[in-house]
């Protein structure tokens, strides 16, 4: 957009990298196990989620836990045990933060499939973390 031509792979921050890619296996892992708290821990605030034709923004944790973490409080979706992010691409990574490019699958007791999506999360990777 704008007609810059795109970034160099060659300019790619491949620590950031790693941390981000460790960071979405740790939000995953929560998530699964239900772990609110440390689902929330994985976040950067303001934290913003653009889903299902909306744009939401929590400013801080106490936001998310009125609104975000109910939400997530049941089964995403009937018969849901488990997500699995089968696809984690780098589109982009500086210093402080990660585009990744991901494809969530999610899966009942059986492993039976019951929903597919796509995604890109950008990873923001503050000095303090």
């Amino acid at each position: 957009i704008g007609g810059s031509e795109p970034e160099s792979m060659e300019n790619r921050n491949p620590a950031s990298e790693e941390k981000a890619l460790q960071g979405i296996d740790e939000f995953v892992a929560c998530g699964n196990a239900m772990d609110h708290e440390g689902h929330a821990r994985q976040l950067s605030f303001p934290h913003v989620r653009i889903a299902n034709g909306e744009v939401r923004i929590w400013n801080n944790v106490q936001e998310l836990s009125q609104d975000y973490l109910p939400m997530h409080a049941k089964p995403l979706e009937p018969g849901w045990v488990r997500s699995v992010f089968e696809k984690k691409e780098i589109i982009h990574s500086s210093q402080d933060k990660v585009h990744v490019a991901i494809q969530c699958v999610r899966y009942d007791e059986n492993g039976v499939v019951l929903t597919t999506f796509e995604a890109v999360y950008v990873v923001s990777l503050p000095p303090d973390r």
